[in-house]
């Protein structure tokens, strides 16, 4: 079994840090929620050689569950075929990640002790970080990033506290996307209320 290595040094953290730089700047120019994984994948594949990336927002008629909306690597049509969405009520790992607000890192989801040994295998899903979605302490689903495969990641803690740091400009960018511009839409016709209109005409002054 192949095992990628990252290593920390002065050089290392100048890359995280120039990444991070470019996250800041690019999630404000992202207009969906696939155009976010995407932007994201390349980011994490060059750094961490996680390949995947995929977004789970919450189902807000079904409490406790998320589902798939976007996803983007090699392996997003499985992800999305095998795990269209997840109880997190019944399942370990994500109840965690909401109801503590913690990211979720495991080298080898094969040998995880937390982990649908029903499911995992027909995936192939090797390395996975998830973090949940907050902001102003509501729920808005769980950001993940994953390789397949034989291909292992291990990560530094100084590598883990990148997905500490765009945690939440990735929440607040879901926010915006997902969830305010909807609040300024009609639910029937999709187009403006009163709300979305009254924005529309001060931006013009």
């Amino acid at each position: 079994m192949k095992q990628v290595m990252s290593v920390t040094s002065n050089e290392r953290y100048a890359e995280l840090f120039d990444s991070l730089v470019r996250v800041s700047k690019g999630l404000n120019k992202v207009s969906s929620l696939q155009d976010m994984a995407a932007f994201l994948q390349i980011e994490t594949d060059k750094l961490f050689r996680l390949t995947d990336v995929w977004i789970y927002i919450v189902d807000v008629k079904h409490k406790g569950w998320i589902n798939h909306v976007a996803g983007v690597g090699p392996n997003a049509d499985v992800m999305s075929g095998y795990v269209p969405r997840i109880d997190c009520n019944t399942d370990p790992i994500f109840k965690m990640m909401l109801g503590q607000r913690k990211i979720f890192y495991t080298e080898d989801l094969m040998v995880e002790p937390q982990a649908d040994h029903d499911v995992t295998p027909k995936l192939n899903l090797r390395t996975v970080v998830n973090y949940p979605l907050f902001v102003d302490a509501k729920a808005l689903g769980v950001m993940a990033f994953g390789s397949f495969g034989k291909k292992v990641v291990k990560l530094s803690p100084l590598e883990l506290n990148y997905f500490d740091i765009i945690t939440e400009q990735t929440a607040l960018t879901v926010s915006r996307m997902h969830f305010f511009d909807k609040s300024q839409q009609d639910h029937l016709t999709k187009l403006s209320n009163r709300y979305g209109l009254e924005k529309k005409l001060r931006n013009l002054r």
